[in-house]
């Protein structure tokens, strides 16, 4: 994936997962992704697919912070506009991004919290170097990875070829929102993204 084609995710909600577009003005709540090119149906990532690819991550597991969740197909509206996942429980897999033992990276996007309390990803900050997380695709494969930074980002300055561009290696991202809470956009000012790499033998 080019710089270029990197795509745009911009989830407008309390604990959203984002990443804005590669050039132009920064992103604003209303910002849209890609459009789907005209022979490919938009995503409906509202669900878990009832028949997944074999290939396709189907479970996201944090060890170290008690995650287990299930994955969302996280998609494009027909409009354009990135879709905002309903369940603060579950982990979103960007399905326009990579797959486990692909060369580009695999996305995992969560919410941070929600008017009821914290959310599925809301320990992400407490990850360290050296740390696991595990990939399950719908075959029942799993892909190990092993945590080798983790940073936080201004909302308008997202490093979006390092989330998304190809790096030639099987890496995997995940991503939420940290930083300061402004009530009025009903946004965080931050993205927190987790950098891991497949680990040997994983």
């Amino acid at each position: 994936m080019s710089l270029t084609a990197a795509p745009l995710i911009w989830v407008a909600a309390a604990g959203c997962a984002a990443a804005p577009p590669t050039d132009g003005p920064p992103p604003t709540e209303t910002s849209r992704a890609p459009d789907a090119p005209a022979d490919e149906e938009p995503s409906q990532p509202q669900a878990l697919p009832e028949e997944p690819a074999d290939g396709d991550p189907a479970q996201v597991r944090v060890p170290g912070i008690d995650v287990s969740s299930e994955l969302l197909h996280l998609g494009v509206e027909e409009d354009g506009s990135a879709v905002v996942p309903e369940d603060h429980d579950l982990a979103s897999w960007y399905d326009r991004s990579g797959r486990p033992g692909q060369t580009r990276p695999t996305v995992v996007l969560g919410h941070v919290d929600s008017a009821d309390g914290p959310a599925v990803f809301h320990r992400l900050q407490e990850l360290e170097e050296g740390d696991t997380v595990e990939i399950d695709d719908a075959a029942g494969d799993t892909a190990s990875y092993s945590v080798t930074g983790v940073h936080t980002f201004p909302k308008d300055a997202f490093p979006t070829f390092e989330v998304f561009g190809a790096t030639g290696e099987d890496v995997l991202r995940l991503v939420t929102c940290t930083g300061d809470f402004d009530p009025d956009e009903r946004s965080y000012t931050d993205n927190l993204v987790v950098f891991a790499e497949r680990s040997t033998g994983g």
